[in-house]
């Protein structure tokens, strides 16, 4: 599998407090690479760096071998899809029939009536993105994604908040959409479904990045067990 996007010797610096000091990524087409760590260690720092709305204050970001030196709209469209946690993606005063419009508009797109229908949200389409429910919403959100085919999916926690029905929902789908091609990158504490979409593992602490390998790889690894998952050695 070829790596789509690359992040190397990424820092970042907020008010005198270094956030990320080195980190390192790689996602790669037909993967599903999980981001890792607790709070505050710069997971989402690194994929809105990676998207474009952060500019780093060393290292770069790699998409398909280029740098990646635009904004968030080049970026879009060059293939990066990102998925915020702080912010929705959709307005809460158009329907989510009306913004995948405006994504065929712009991008093309893929079978939007078997994306629907395999989210789930089908029967929502001519609603106002605003009347949604949380889990409605982030299927949503999802669904404008996958119409997009984006060559790059930087979801960050898109698991948090979910009812169980959801989030296998969204599992699935994200699988899908590595199976279909896209490099696929997924934060969050929900470490049963994490773990369970991933392909590959990296885990952030103190700054850089730890490359786990596989997903097997990562679960028997003694320090990733005790320093993050919580089990003694």
């Amino acid at each position: 599998m070829s790596a789509v996007l690359r992040a190397d010797s990424v820092g970042k610096t907020f008010d005198g407090r270094a956030v990320l000091a080195s980190a390192y990524f790689e996602a790669r087409a037909g993967a599903v690479t999980a981001l890792v760590g607790r709070n505050g260690t710069g997971k989402s720092t690194l994929m809105k760096i990676a998207a474009g709305w952060i500019r780093p204050d060393h290292g770069f970001v790699e998409l398909g071998g280029r740098r990646l030196t635009g904004r968030p709209a080049e970026l879009a469209r060059r293939g990066v899809f990102h998925l915020p946690v702080d912010r929705t993606i959709l307005s809460r005063d158009f329907t989510l029939a009306q913004h995948l419009d405006a994504v065929e508009a712009r991008f093309g797109g893929g079978d939007r009536a078997a994306v629907l229908e395999r989210l789930g949200v089908a029967h929502l389409a001519t609603q106002r993105c605003g009347s949604l429910s949380g889990g409605e919403h982030r299927r949503a959100e999802l669904s404008v994604a996958m119409v997009r085919r984006p060559k790059c999916l930087l979801a960050d926690e898109p698991f948090r908040g979910l009812p169980p029905r959801d989030a296998d929902t969204v599992s699935a789908a994200l699988r899908g959409m590595a199976a279909a091609g896209c490099a696929v990158v997924v934060s969050g504490h929900e470490m049963g479904w994490v773990l369970n979409v991933a392909d590959e593992v990296v885990w952030l602490r103190d700054g850089t990045t730890h490359a786990l390998g596989a997903r097997d790889d990562a679960v028997r690894d003694w320090r990733f067990q005790r320093e993050y998952l919580g089990k003694p050695r």
